[in-house]
This record gives structure tokens, C-alpha cells and sequence, in this order.
């Protein structure tokens, strides 16, 4: 599926970029929505989804485009596969500014765009002009080699943070961030929480124009019960910064040697990669 923001025009200051349509057939239908189709690419930003399917089958509930610029504001696409009033029928598609928080105050932009589809049968696009800039994000279902097992030893002697070795992850390299006696390390009884975190590795090169999806699972290990803790998370990395739980678990249930997760002192801690997603750019 590719998806278009090819006309836009900004106005801010009385300034309106050039817009122009050459449409080859036009339709509009009884809520006031035209629909156009053309044979010239975009003039601004495409954004290529591979798999599409998966989307849904792995409930990915939005996925995002990375950064484009136009008219002097930073932009990036938004698609929600849940679609109108949280009905599966539909999906949702939405244009919004980045970085909100960096503008001034009582700022105002008013936007003209339209969005677009690329009819792969019919080679056509539903309106815009020029060639614009492309992105294409992949997203894979069940990788293979997706499972990863820390195992932990002297976990009761351990303090701070600790870090996994790197593992790979569909040509990905990934860590995982420890933290047995909680995120802030202030908390040294029984009575607090270990914190569990995954983040790509530093060499990865992972920014707002090439972000990273993932949908993960952290698990310990119930190494006499198999009760495992598990925790499913889905999340955009826009860094190397790390996601997951800063209360995974309480410390008192975990050191209950009835629980079974410590054993001679010593943990396991797994993660299981689902979904991740390769946001990439791509020539038109």
C-alpha cells in the first residue's frame, strides 16, 4: 500500500505555497470528498507500507511515516488501522505537525493538502504533481531468530542497571536494560520493583526520519512452574532510547522462592520480538 501527501500548501504570514492539479478523471461523493486520479508521481512525501496485511493481523494499532518538510514545519503521516469510530471496516490517515512543543506561542498554521493512493493495477495516482521525497516501511511478522534468554546470576548482590549482550533481530541489533531494584535506584528493600526495558543498540542509527517499530514481549522465567511474567509492548523508537515496564515486577513476589523465578540466585530473562517494522527511504 502507498500512500501520498503530495499537495500541500501551508499559509502562515499570508504565504501560500504553489498548488496545482491536473486531474484526469474527478469524483465527488455525498459528504463533499473529491477524488481524482492522475498519472504524475507526488510533488511532496510518499509513504510505502510492505505487508500490509500484518498490520492487522498483529493489531498494530498506528503506525507512523518519518519526517517531511514543507512550508517551513516539519510533517509526518499517521495511520490508524482501526479506522473510523473503532470500526474494522475503515482505516484512518491523518496529517500532523512534529514537534509541537518547539513552536511559539499561539502559533497557527493553516494547511490545504490532500492525501492519495497509488492504484498498483492501474498505475494512477488520486491526484497531486512533481516528485517528491518516499519512504517505505516494512513490517515483518514473526522474524526469524526473534527470541532472546539473559540469564542473570547473584541477581540478590545486584545493584543499578546492567545490560544485556547485543542480539540481532532482522538484521537489527537490540540490548536489554535491567534494572533489579528499580528505574531510580533508590529503592533497596523487598518492597520495590525491578525495571525491564528494550532499546536498539547504540550503533543503530534510529531518528525521527528512520524510526523503528517493534511489538515485543519481556518475559522472567518461571524456571519450576512455568508461570512465566510477561508483559506485551508495542512502541515507535525515534532513538536508542529504551521502552518497557519500570514495575515488571514487585521484588517481594519475585524473591518468594514458591514463585520459582529465582533459582540458586539466578534469573532468566527473556524478550520475543513479533513484529518490527524498517522504516527506510526509497526512490521514487
Amino acid at each position: 500500500m502507498t500512500m501520498h501527501a503530495g499537495e500541500q500548501s501551508v499559509q502562515k504570514e499570508n504565504m501560500e505555497l504553489d498548488k496545482a492539479c491536473h486531474s484526469l478523471l474527478a469524483d465527488i461523493d455525498k459528504t463533499g470528498v473529491v477524488r481524482s486520479s492522475r498519472d504524475l508521481p507526488p510533488a511532496h512525501y510518499t509513504f510505502q507500507i510492505e505487508n500490509f496485511s500484518v498490520l492487522f493481523e498483529a493489531e498494530v494499532k498506528k503506525c507512523e511515516s518519518g519526517q517531511f518538510e514543507v512550508g517551513g514545519y516539519n510533517w509526518k503521516l499517521v495511520l490508524q488501522t482501526n479506522g473510523k469510530k473503532n470500526s474494522k471496516s475503515y482505516i484512518s490517515l491523518y496529517l500532523a505537525i512534529e514537534n509541537q512543543n518547539t513552536l511559539s506561542l499561539g502559533w497557527e498554521a493553516n494547511v490545504n493538502f490532500r492525501f492519495f493512493v497509488f492504484d498498483q493495477i492501474r498505475n494512477k495516482y488520486l491526484c497531486i504533481q512533481g516528485i517528491g521525497e518516499g519512504v517505505c516501511l516494512s513490517m515483518i511478522n514473526q522474524p526469524q531468530i526473534n527470541y532472546f534468554t539473559w540469564r542473570v546470576d547473584k541477581f540478590g548482590s545486584l545493584e543499578g542497571s546492567y545490560f544485556s549482550d547485543v542480539f540481532l533481530v532482522r538484521g537489527r541489533k537490540w540490548k536489554l536494560l535491567l534494572f533489579p531494584r528499580g528505574l531510580l535506584d533508590t529503592v533497596t528493600s523487598d518492597y520495590g520493583f525491578l525495571s525491564l526495558y528494550l532499546k536498539p543498540d547504540n550503533s543503530e542509527i534510529v531518528t525521527p526520519n528512520r524510526k523503528l517499530y517493534a511489538k515485543y514481549k519481556l518475559r522472567i522465567r518461571d524456571q519450576v512452574n512455568s508461570n512465566h511474567l510477561e508483559e506485551t509492548c508495542e512502541n515507535w523508537f525515534i532513538s536508542t532510547v529504551g521502552f518497557g515496564s519500570r514495575t515488571f515486577s514487585s521484588l517481594k513476589y519475585l524473591k518468594d522462592p514458591s514463585n520459582g523465578y529465582l533459582v540458586d540466585d539466578a534469573l532468566f530473562v527473556e524478550c520475543k520480538i513479533d513484529v518490527i517494522s524498517v522504516v527506510k527511504d526509497f526512490s521514487l
